[in-house]
C-alpha cells in the first residue's frame, strides 16, 4: 500500500491496483461547514419541552420544514432551523434514529 501527495490532491494505491483520490481540503472545507451550520437535532433537543413541540424525529422535521419555507419554524421547534437544511439533513436523521430510545418516551409521557 502506497501513499503519494501531490500538492492538492492525495492517492492511495491498494494493492489491487484500486485508487481512491481524496481532496484534503474539500473535507475540511466540509467539516468546518457543518461544524459552524450546527446539528438541527441537538438543537431542538436542548431546548425545553413545550405543548406543540416535536420532539421524535425533530431535527429532521426541522430540517424538512425549512425546506419547505413554511412560516413558523422558529415558534414551533423553539430554535432557528439551520443555514443548509438540506446539508444538515442526513446527519440530523442519523442522529435522530440515535437517540430515539430517549425522544419517544418522552414524547408518549409529555403528551400532545
Amino acid at each position: 500500500m502506497g501513499l503519494k501527495s501531490s500538492g492538492f490532491f492525495t492517492s492511495l494505491t491498494m494493492g489491487c491496483r484500486v485508487k481512491l483520490v481524496v481532496s484534503w481540503r474539500a473535507i475540511f472545507l466540509l467539516t468546518l461547514l457543518l461544524l459552524t451550520n450546527g446539528c438541527s437535532t441537538i438543537s431542538t433537543l436542548s431546548q425545553p419541552v413545550h405543548a406543540g413541540k416535536p420532539l421524535v424525529m425533530s431535527g429532521s422535521r426541522l430540517n424538512i420544514t425549512a425546506l419547505r419555507e413554511h412560516a413558523g419554524v422558529k415558534e414551533r421547534f423553539g430554535v432557528s432551523p439551520p443555514r443548509y437544511p438540506l446539508l444538515d439533513l442526513p446527519f440530523s436523521a442519523l442522529l435522530d434514529m440515535v437517540v430515539l430510545g430517549y425522544t419517544l418516551p418522552v414524547a408518549l409521557i409529555s403528551g400532545p
